[in-house]
């Protein structure tokens, strides 16, 4: 049996189902969603980077107004 997708997936998927059709190997875990990485973070939200763009500038401009102590990461 297949991995849910398109209609199956909007109704609703039994995943126990799945889950003990298709059990993991030993060993294996899934990776955890946050791997935190300074320098990913300042490229994504650093202050340069919003600078760059209008939305970005509007964003520091809104924090500054609201008294915020960093402005950006």
């Amino acid at each position: 049996m297949p991995a849910p997708f398109g209609e199956d997936a909007r109704i609703g998927y039994n995943f126990r189902l799945f889950a003990t059709r298709y059990p993991r190997p030993r060993g294996i875990t899934m990776k955890r969603t946050f791997q935190p990485s300074t320098a990913h973070r300042k490229k994504t939200h650093g202050f340069r980077v919003r600078m760059k763009t209008a939305s970005g500038r509007a964003i520091i401009n809104a924090r500054r107004a609201k008294g915020r102590k960093r402005v950006a990461v």
